[in-house]
């Protein structure tokens, strides 16, 4: 079809299932489930999809069957993996693009803090990539007071009695290829008031880590780390009254596989909460199973840390 209106296209089968099933050795046709496109573009084309071949020149590979998947990108559990293209003469396996973990979820917070430790916020988020494919899944399969719920539960979750009121939705699959949810929150009893003297918090508002995803004592296969890339700005202003009594400034946990940092600093009447959380695509041994373990436990202990703050007396 893309012949007929004078693009180069070519037929590409992969694995749509599991992207490390294609041994270069071996590469039976017994691996191979699904059929994309690789289509030949020029340098104005710049998207996470697109790769320099020797043979085959500038090529932008095209899943047309996912409705996630905007054009540019790959649905991820293609990425990376090895594949056949249909040009004669090529006679060697290619591997798909990797999206890196800079295609990133990012996420704005700007709250403001009340003497009787209510807290009430608006939110930004932006995904890309993965993130977004499965946001747009989530928007795709329910209806706005469905999905308004969603984030109700996403952000009661150890936030009693959270109230969220969506502003808007919107998917850029064909411009920036984002999904952007906007809305705003407010939990009636979110720092804990001692006696009207001093209040407690943990800055980390929506996405505190409160569970490792690895809870299972020990692994007997490898385990595969995905790409992926979180970061959060929150802005929280201080009640009138109050000064930081007690807060943790700074922290980083460096891995081979997974980094982390945080920054938490006084601006004037705020406190400025920033953190990111970055995963490399890794093969870690069984053996590396306590590894993860341990990064995950530092991130919760991190995110669990509170700031106090003390009425000033005046």
């Amino acid at each position: 079809m893309l012949g007929v209106v004078g693009i180069k296209a070519y037929p590409v089968v992969v694995n749509g299932t599991d992207n490390d099933r294609v041994y270069p050795d071996w590469p039976s046709t017994y691996y191979f489930n699904h059929c994309i496109a690789a289509i030949e573009v020029d340098e104005t084309v710049e998207t996470p999809a697109v790769v320099e071949d020797e043979d085959l020149g500038r090529i932008l590979f095209f899943d047309p069957t996912s409705s996630l998947t905007p054009v540019g990108e790959l649905p991820f559990d293609e990425q990376g993996g090895l594949t056949v293209i249909g040009k004669r003469g090529l006679d060697r396996l290619v591997r798909l693009p990797q999206a890196p973990p800079e295609m990133n979820t990012t996420r704005r917070v700007e709250a403001e803090l009340y003497p009787n430790g209510a807290i009430l916020g608006v939110v930004n988020d932006t995904y890309y990539g993965k993130q977004a494919d499965e946001e747009r899944l989530l928007r795709l399969r329910n209806d706005e007071k469905e999905y308004q719920a969603i984030c109700e539960r996403w952000v009661g979750d150890g936030n009693a009695s959270a109230v969220v009121k969506l502003h808007q939705v919107s998917d850029n699959a064909e411009s920036d290829r984002s999904f952007k949810v906007d809305f705003e929150f407010a939990i009636p009893r979110y720092a804990k008031n001692m006696r009207n003297q001093l209040l407690i918090f943990k800055p980390a508002i929506l996405s505190r880590q409160d569970e490792s995803p690895y809870m299972k004592r020990s692994r007997k296969l490898p385990l595969r780390i995905s790409p992926e890339k979180e970061e959060e700005t929150s802005t929280i202003y201080i009640p009138l009254g109050f000064k930081v009594d007690d807060m943790k400034e700074s922290i980083e946990i460096e891995t081979d596989f997974a980094r982390y940092s945080a920054t938490l600093k006084q601006v004037d009447d705020k406190l400025l909460f920033e953190w990111s959380l970055v995963f490399d695509d890794e093969i870690l041994p069984a053996e590396s199973y306590e590894d993860i373990q341990d990064f995950y436990r530092a991130v919760i202990e991190t995110d669990q840390t509170p700031v106090v703050l003390a009425r000033v007396n005046s």
